[in-house]
């Protein structure tokens, strides 16, 4: 499938949580945004500030979709994020405090340059989806600045 397919069928974005901790200017998440109208999906993939540490989350709304499965070039969701209760407006979530990890740097830097594969279930049936790639700079570069902010003392 051509860039331009891909690009048209999914749109990236980067997005800055605008909740702040309390006393601090520092952002509490930074998202990747990636929706599929014709598909039905929406992909978030989230570093979040938790009182453990940063998290990283992947996070999947569609209808019907029971599992999801993130896969890139260095990282597979499946063998670093645990399935965890999906918030109300997602069907399926999977994180893990990665801090300590390559694993969340190396999965947002994939994404960016090379894309990855969504593999989705719904009702017992498989799909995959090409990611776009390379990522545009608005998306990227958004997603640095707020991530910078987010680790910060």
């Amino acid at each position: 499938m051509s860039l331009a397919v891909l690009l048209a069928a999914w749109q990236a974005q980067a997005i800055a949580d605008l909740g702040r901790q309390p006393g601090s200017s520092m952002p509490v998440a930074c998202v990747i945004r990636y929706d599929d109208a014709a598909a039905d999906l929406s992909l978030l993939i989230e570093k979040r500030v938790t009182p453990t540490g940063i998290v990283t989350a992947l996070a999947v709304t569609g209808a019907g979709v029971t599992d999801a499965r993130l896969q890139t070039a260095s990282v597979d969701s499946a063998r670093v994020l645990q399935p965890v209760a999906a918030r109300a407006t997602e069907q399926f979530r999977a994180e893990a405090l990665l801090e300590d990890r390559d694993a969340g740097a190396l999965l947002i830097r994939d994404l960016a340059v090379a894309g990855g594969q969504l593999t989705v279930s719904r009702n017992g049936t498989e799909s995959h989806h090409e990611l776009p790639h390379p990522l545009p700079r608005d998306v990227t570069g958004g997603y640095l600045n707020c991530a910078g902010d987010l680790v910060q003392p």
